[in-house]
C-alpha cells in the first residue's frame, strides 16, 4: 500500500494540478465534479476527497473558485488548491450504464 502512495503521490498527482498558462485551456470545473483538495497542511495522501456544489467566476468568465462539500462539511477554496479527479459528465455515464 505504501508503494502505491508513493507513486500516486509522485506520478499522477502532479499531473492533475499541472496549469499550462495561456498555452492551454482547460474546462472549468463545474458543480457535480469530483474533486481533490489540496490542503498546505495536510500530507498528501489525506487530501479530501469532494463534490463541487457551486462556482465562482471571474470577470474573464473562468472558475476563480467553488464550493466543495466534503465529508467533514463544505469548504471554499480557490481553484488553484483543487484537482479535477472526475468530471460530473463523466460520473454520469458511468451511472447509467449500471
Amino acid at each position: 500500500m505504501d508503494h502505491y502512495w508513493k507513486r500516486w503521490i509522485r506520478e499522477y498527482l502532479p499531473a492533475l494540478q499541472r496549469r499550462p498558462k495561456w498555452v492551454k485551456s482547460r474546462r472549468n470545473v463545474q458543480p457535480g465534479d469530483l474533486v481533490l483538495i489540496a490542503e498546505d497542511n495536510v500530507v498528501r495522501n489525506r487530501w479530501p476527497f469532494g463534490r463541487v456544489v457551486e462556482v465562482f467566476i471571474g470577470q474573464d468568465g473562468g472558475v476563480r473558485s467553488a464550493r466543495i462539500k466534503t465529508a467533514n462539511g463544505v469548504f471554499h477554496r480557490p481553484i488553484t488548491k483543487i484537482c479535477l479527479l472526475e468530471e460530473a459528465a463523466a460520473l454520469s455515464l458511468v451511472t447509467c450504464h449500471h
